[in-house]
């Protein structure tokens, strides 16, 4: 395969579509700097696939694209594609041509091409593994980049080595098949996850299916003991209630001939009872007599005492009448003293009043007629009496104020007394109420302080309960985290199981025999796996395992006779190798030295031993001579000072062998995959049981634990509630104290209001009486200043009257005697009307005093009478007792002489009754027996129709119609026998329904009796007990565990196809890495030997090699080059100059080229630094592998040049465009062939 052509357009500077046709052999690439020459090569590693714009000389991939010039405008796509030829040996395919085209758009789009149809990267690096051929292959050396292969770390280094070695598509695999490994360890992890978590619903499903099981169970046998039971116990009760009822009639019958019997001999005591009767009757009413005679005698007895009571009390009445008569005639008499003198004064006044007003008559007369005679000076006179008459109006009403304010005094008192009265009321109700206050508050407080205690409490109790509720969280998430546990040591113990089961580690001779292959040589039963039966003590499985060594898979055959036709079947139809394990004959050569060794040193057959005769005879003698020790010194030391120590074979803890021939095998050895034999996964399998044992102990113990909290939280919110309850019950009780508080200071404050008021009305009061003392005091005074007033005013008017003319002084003298006697009647007046008033008062005391005592005498006569009522009501009544007692007697001698009568009478019935004794007990007895045999038979019928309303209720069945023994055929077996706890051992006819036994035959009928119902009964309370204590049972949950379990099953499947996936790939990496590592350690061992040479050839001698790094991991070691020029012992290649290290690289380029060349290689410039004499020595060796491969050379050298067989010049006729020329050697002509590329149309 070879490249045939290049296309370019659009890849940076070729804008236009330029084509290069490619032969065999060299093409050269020349021209100056800056024309596009690298450009070329950048092209061939896009186009394969180079994803680095940095490695292209770019900022970005649409740098790549034609940015335009000064003339010509940029492009919007760029494509670049290479054809290669003669590609069928080499690629694999069924073209003779391959065409690769990569393209990319300015606005970001991109695309491959493969052959014209687009593809993926991915396809075009899988096309072209393995070849040499690709972005970061060996087959481009670019310049600036020649010395990389050098200065590279050890690990980039290797790429170029594992393309030549081919292993580059077998890394792809692996990386493919890690990546798949990656995802189903995630998958595996998933399915684990949710196995885990069904695992955890399953437990509790199983729990409530196993418990609905056992309900169902548990209730089908109970039901049919119970209606087995309870039909048998119907019948036997209707048989013996028929027995009681045949027994009743014929004691019925019985009992009535004795009674007859009875009748007619108890004829002859009737006429005795009934004198007997008559006597007792007598007795009792002269019994009763004496009791109505004794309580009529108390009767009067007791009226004859309170009749003196009541006399003695009305004389304390008659006593406090007399007092109150007494001072009623002391107040008479001071009434009538007053009354007297008030009469005699008003008297007075009368004759006075009389006397005043006939001089009054007289002078008014005279005055009238001397007023006739005076008429001229009538109207000053009259002017002047106005006046006078005035003063004398202020006089009167002077007066009338001081007998009104006077009057006002004498009822202050008794006002002033009233309200005083009415505030120490006031007052005293203030007291009261403030003490009630004072209580309400003291009680207020003590309910507060309750209060808080009880807020307190609630507190302390929701703390508590939230402490309660966070211990059963945690509890819960623990016992989640059990189940966890529990499930994944469940899924490792199933796959532990499944590889037991496959007898995983065994040679395929003996999974043969153990399949049952062979089973026509070897039956079942004359063989058995060997290491199945044997019990290895805790720490010495991997010791057991060295000493067993081929005996670890073997096959122990009981029948020694079976050993050779085995073995020869084995061999005829090759189905494998199998360790056959047959008793030795004789006994062990290795005597019994075990209590001669040190404790570090014991007998491998004290740590393994078998229940198996067969097998512990085999292990006796196999392990005769063999021995652990805990170390290898310790056993060499032992060995070395006992030389004639006899032993077979010694294994150390750390696995080391000691063999008696002297060869010890020492050493780490590699880690042996996980569960890789079968006695370490049997141990495993026990330990794993070990733990879930514990698991299941310590689930059951937390459970108990979290049931245990549940009930603390109920107690808990339970006690909350009562405290919550007893906390608004204060609540109610504070408001209603706050009410009633309330309601008192209310009538606190009306009080206080009431107070004020009556105390604004006593000052008032008080205020108004020295108002009106002042006022009086006023009013007297100026009473007084008038009346003096008034004389002197008259005088005046005299004076004047005397000084104005002296006609008028008759008349004003006569006036003035008029005015006087006039004032004089008007004082007598007043005077009477005050005398009148008091007299009034005093008639009316007089008159009220006299009532009462008229009152009160009346009531002494009445009393009087009373006390002579009594007094003959007592005689009366001790009279009536004196009688009563003689009638008492009387009746009581009449008593005693009927009791003596009654007891004659009575001895002669019993003397009669005597002889009717036995009858009499006979009916007795009879009738105990019939009342007996009525009450059983009462029972009884009471038991029927309880159990028939049972059944009836609780089985819709007539308990007449239960056939005890079908039902106790259909109960079945016992209990214990019958149910099976756990539902893993239930087959799916029971998961459904309860499948009911056929009808038994006579002969199984016949083997029910006898039957102990004792037992039955018992079952049937221990049944029912058990039903009480499961408590709530989902019987829905046998469905929903069976869906679960299905669902588990399916999950099961996916983790095992996960598990032989993950196995599979195990397996293909592994191959994969046993290829690659030989391919690649064969293809390096063929460069390190031609890198020898290159290098010796490339720089006339000097000494290079290549060493890897770790050479314990050949697939991930990285690879050092060492070299060193002739005539130095240089240690690092970034001692070496340009030259040599361009002479280097190219030396193990050749070398590789050796092995594995390319189809094709671009080397750029990579002649640059080196001199005329390394020119040759390269190109010579260019030349050498022209056969093999096509080179692309852009060199500026002219030597390199000459060895190309097509040159192309590269060209810039137009700035920033490049363009090529290409020249050709024809050999046949030995001229050259010059022809410029054009655009392809």
């Amino acid at each position: 395969m070879y490249l045939k052509e290049l296309r370019l357009h659009g890849f940076k500077s070729f804008a236009d579509p330029t084509r290069l046709d490619l032969q065999r052999g060299v093409t050269a690439i020349v021209g100056p700097n800056g024309c596009g020459k690298s450009n070329i090569a950048d092209a061939l590693r896009w186009v394969l696939g180079e994803q680095s714009a940095k490695s292209l000389r770019a900022g970005g991939m649409q740098d790549v694209i034609f940015q335009g010039t000064s003339n010509r405008k940029p492009v919007n796509l760029c494509e670049v594609s290479l054809v290669f030829t003669d590609c069928e040996d080499s690629l694999g395919t069924a073209h003779h041509e391959v065409e690769v085209t990569r393209r990319v758009i300015r606005d970001g789009g991109s695309e491959y091409l493969l052959n014209g149809k687009p593809c993926r990267l991915k396809d075009i690096h899988n096309l072209f593994l393995d070849t040499g051929v690709g972005q970061v292959s060996y087959s481009f050396m670019l310049q600036g980049q020649i010395d990389q292969v050098l200065s590279s770390n050890p690990s980039e280094r290797r790429a170029i080595f594992e393309e030549a070695a081919g292993i580059s598509r077998y890394k792809a695999q692996r990386r493919e098949a890690l990546n798949k490994l990656s995802q189903v360890d995630a998958n595996l992890s998933r399915v684990t996850d949710v196995m885990e978590e069904v695992a955890r619903q399953t437990g509790s499903l199983k729990r409530q299916a196993s418990k609905a099981l056992r309900y169902q169970r548990i209730h089908h046998r109970l039901s049919h003991l119970d209606l087995a039971h309870n039909g048998f116990r119907f019948g036997e009760l209707n048989t013996e209630s028929e027995a009681n009822r045949r027994k009743k009639d014929v004691l019925a019958e019985q009992m009535e001939k004795l009674n007859q019997e009875l009748d007619a001999s108890e004829s002859s005591l009737t006429s005795k009872r009934d004198e007997a009767l008559g006597l007792r009757q007598r007795l009792e009413e002269a019994q009763k007599q004496v009791y109505e005679l004794r309580s009529e005698k108390e009767n009067a007895s007791n009226r004859s005492e309170m009749a003196s009571l009541r006399k003695e009390d009305i004389g304390r009445r008659i006593s406090e009448i007399k007092d109150e008569l007494a001072r009623l005639s002391e107040e008479e008499e001071l009434i009538a003293g007053k009354l007297a003198g008030e009469t005699k004064l008003k008297q007075e006044q009368l004759d006075m009043f009389g006397n005043s007003d006939e001089e009054f008559q007289k002078r008014s007369a005279d005055l009238a007629e001397l007023q006739k005679q005076l008429n001229g000076s009538e109207t000053d006179l009259s002017r002047l009496k106005q006046g006078l008459v005035a003063k004398e109006n202020a006089v009167s009403r002077l007066r009338s104020n001081c007998s009104g304010l006077e009057l006002d005094l004498t009822t202050y008192q008794v006002r002033h007394a009233n309200l005083m009265e009415e505030l120490q009321t006031l007052k005293n109700d203030k007291e009261v109420l403030q003490q009630d206050l004072a209580t309400l508050e003291r009680t207020r407080e003590t309910r507060e302080k309750d209060k808080e205690k009880q807020v307190a409490k609630l507190e302390e109790l929701k703390t508590k309960r939230q402490e309660l509720t966070h211990a059963f969280r945690d509890l819960q998430v623990a016992i989640q985290e059990a189940e966890r546990r529990r499930a994944s040591l469940q899924a490792q113990v199933t796959v532990l199981e499944g590889l037991q089961a496959k007898f995983e580690g065994f040679s395929e001779g003996a999974k043969a025999i153990l399949q049952g292959k062979l089973e026509t040589v070897a039956p079942e039963g004359s063989f058995t796996v060997f290491l199945k039966q044997l019990k290895v003590g805790e720490g010495f499985t991997s010791a057991v395992e060295f000493l067993l060594g081929a005996a670890s898979d073997g096959i122990l055959l009981r029948d020694p006779k079976v050993l050779r036709p085995l073995a020869q079947s084995l061999i005829e139809k090759r189905i494998g190798r199998a360790s056959l394990l047959a008793k030795p004959a004789g006994s062990s050569a290795f005597p019994s030295i075990a209590d001669k060794l040190p404790g570090s040193i014991i007998p491998a057959g004290s740590v393994v031993s078998s229940a198996d005769a067969d097998v512990q005879a085999f292990l006796d003698t196999f392990l005769a001579g063999c021995y652990i020790a805990d170390d290898l010194d310790s056993f060499l030391n032992y060995w070395e000072a006992n030389p004639d120590f006899p032993f077979f074979l010694a294994v150390t803890r750390n696995n080391e062998v000691i063999d008696a021939r002297g060869v010890v095998l020492a050493g780490s050895t590699s880690a042996k995959k996980e569960n890789s034999s079968f006695l370490s996964r049997q141990n495993q399998l026990k330990a794993f049981a070990k733990d879930l044992s514990a698991l299941e102990d310590e689930h059951e113990r937390r459970r108990l634990e979290a049931e245990q909290i549940q009930g603390k939280l109920d107690a808990a919110e339970k006690r909350i509630d009562e405290q919550t309850q007893l906390l608004s019950e204060t609540g109610t009780e504070l408001t209603t104290l706050s009410t009633q508080k309330q309601g008192i200071e209310q009538t606190l404050q009306g009080k206080a209001r009431l107070h004020e008021t009556k105390s604004a009305d006593l000052e008032k009061l008080e205020s108004h009486k020295d108002e009106s003392t002042s006022r009086l005091e006023k009013a007297r005074k100026e009473l007084e200043e008038t009346e003096a007033d008034i004389e002197a005013w008259k005088k005046q008017i005299g004076e004047a009257e005397e000084s104005v003319a002296s006609l008028r002084k008759e008349r004003e003298t006569k006036r003035e005697a008029f005015d006087e006697v006039r004032f004089d009647v008007s004082q007598k007046r007043q005077r009477l009307e005050l005398l009148d008033r008091g007299l009034n008062d005093l008639q009316q005391r007089s008159k009220e005093t006299q009532e009462t005592r008229i009152k009160r005498l009346e009531e002494v006569e009445q009393l009087k009478k009373s006390i002579s009522s009594l007094e003959k009501e007592s005689g009366e009544h001790v009279q009536a007792e004196k009688e009563i007692q003689k009638r008492l007697d009387m009746v009581r001698e009449a008593l005693e002489k009927d009791r003596l009568v009654l007891k004659e009478v009575e001895q002669k019935i019993a003397v009669v009754e005597e002889g009717f004794a036995p009858k009499r007990e006979a009916q007795r007895n009879m009738a105990a027996e019939l009342n007996k045999t009525e009450v059983a038979l009462a029972r009884q019928e009471s038991r029927l129709q309880f159990i028939a309303e049972e059944c009836q209720r609780d089985y819709e069945r007539e308990a007449a119609e239960i056939d005890w023994k079908l039902e106790l055929w259909k109960a079945g077996e016992s209990l214990p026998e019958r149910i099976r706890v756990d539902i893993e051992e239930t087959t799916p006819e029971e998961m459904e329904s309860l499948q009911e036994r056929p009808d038994p035959t006579d002969e199984e009928r016949a083997s029910l009796e006898p039957v102990d119902w004792d037992e039955v009964e018992g079952e049937i309370s221990s049944l029912r007990s058990r039903i009480q204590s499961m408590g709530p049972v989902n019987l829905v949950a046998i469905e929903e565990y069976k869906e679960l379990k299905e669902r588990h099953e399916f999950l099961k499947t996916q983790s095992e196809d996960l598990w032989k996936s993950k196995e599979q790939l195990l397996e293909a990496i592994d191959e994969i890495n046993t290829t690659s590592q030989s391919m690649f350690a064969e293809t390096f061992a063929k460069i390190r030997e031609n890198f020898h040479y290159t290098f010796e050839t490339l720089f006339g001698g000097g000494r290079a090699d290549l060493t890897l790094v770790d050479a314990e991991d050949v697939l991930e070691s990285g690879i050092d080059i060492t070299a060193q020029p002739p005539g130095t012992r240089l240690r690092n290649l970034g001692l070496l100059s340009g030259g040599q290290k361009t002479m280097t690289a190219v030396a193990l380029l050749f070398a590789i080229y050796m092995v594995k060349p390319s189809p094709f290689c671009v080397l750029d410039e990579i002649d640059a630094p080196l001199d005329d004499a390394n020119i040759g020595r390269f190109t010579g060796m260019l030349e050498g592998f022209l056969e093999f491969s096509q080179f692309l050379i852009i060199t500026h050298n002219k030597r390199t040049i000459s060895v190309a067989d097509t040159i192309y010049g590269a060209t810039m006729q137009e700035k920033g465009v490049s363009r090529l020329v290409s020249m050709r050697f024809n050999k046949s002509t030995g001229k050259a062939e010059l022809h410029e590329k054009e655009e392809d149309s």
